[in-house]
């Protein structure tokens, strides 16, 4: 056989080869991110759409998941549809709006807001929205704002339906967004936050804790104002300085808001609060 005519029969051998290799490595479907999973409410498997988990997201997740938690206890809002609403609305904590305003879900002040603000354009210009010290007080007006009367066919639903309560939020005019349900429910099964509705029922409001009321663990705090490991501190209920108040024993700090007419925002400013924990014993300021 000519030499040329073997090299160039290799040559086509070898093109055949490699492109029918191809072919068959994209028919593959190893790049596709369609995998077949199980649906957490459903139970019935399908083919699905994964995605990869931002860090950040998971971040945001871990330091607020045990407020969702609570605020669900307190008021029914379910924490799987809290923590997706924060993470899509506050783009998982690092927007500016909760950068610069602890506001995680976009609140804007109203006539009776007496705490700082912070404005900035959204459907019009210069707009205000509320200034939280800390994200917690975000996170509890997002609850009172799901209370008003355009939100109460919400409450009759399964707590832990997050598909309903999204698809709800969405006929209710929670937002314009024609795909706000959808990517609710994207981010609360990629990041299985349904779970911590489950553990909300499982661990159901504690004993002496009245529903409505903005609850933290208290600690026992020493005369200078410090937590102590001790338990059964006594107090000296005498020393109260005019526009002070000592915290009791199962005191909240939404009770103690109430009960002195002042704003929960406004006690944890004056008492430059690191968050919304308060502890019994602790010397608290309830007025200017």
């Amino acid at each position: 056989m000519n030499i040329w005519k073997f090299f160039t029969l290799c040559i086509i051998a070898y093109s055949f080869t490699a492109c029918s290799a191809k072919k068959n490595l994209s028919a593959s479907g190893t790049n596709s991110q369609h995998v077949s999973t199980i649906n957490p409410v459903s139970g019935k498997s399908g083919n699905t759409t994964t995605y990869a988990k931002s860090n950040s997201t998971q971040q945001y997740i871990n330091k607020y998941k045990q407020v969702a938690i609570e605020e669900m206890r307190r008021t029914g809002v379910p924490a799987s549809i809290t923590l997706a609403q924060g993470i899509f609305e506050s783009a998982s904590g690092n927007s500016d709006l909760a950068l610069k305003a602890n506001n995680h879900f976009g609140i804007k002040c109203t006539s009776d807001w007496q705490g700082e603000s912070y404005n900035k354009d959204d459907d019009r210009p210069n707009e205000c929205f509320r200034k939280y010290p800390h994200a917690e007080g975000s996170f509890h007006d997002h609850s009172e704002f799901l209370k008003r009367p355009r939100y109460a066919a919400l409450f009759k639903l399964d707590p832990t339906d997050y598909q309903s309560w999204a698809n709800g939020l969405k006929t209710a005019g929670y937002a314009t967004n024609p795909q706000y349900a959808p990517k609710l429910i994207e981010l609360i099964e990629r990041y299985e936050l349904y779970k911590y509705d489950k553990t909300a029922i499982k661990e159901p409001i504690a004993s002496g804790e009245s529903k409505g009321q903005l609850y933290f663990e208290q600690k026992p705090v020493n005369e200078e104002g410090k937590i102590t490991a001790k338990t059964n501190q006594t107090v000296d209920e005498d020393v109260v300085p005019a526009g002070h108040y000592r915290v009791k024993p199962g005191d909240t700090l939404y009770g103690i808001a109430k009960k002195f007419n002042a704003k929960v925002e406004n006690i944890v400013t004056w008492n430059n609060l690191e968050s919304y924990s308060i502890a019994v014993g602790q010397l608290l300021k309830v007025s200017k």
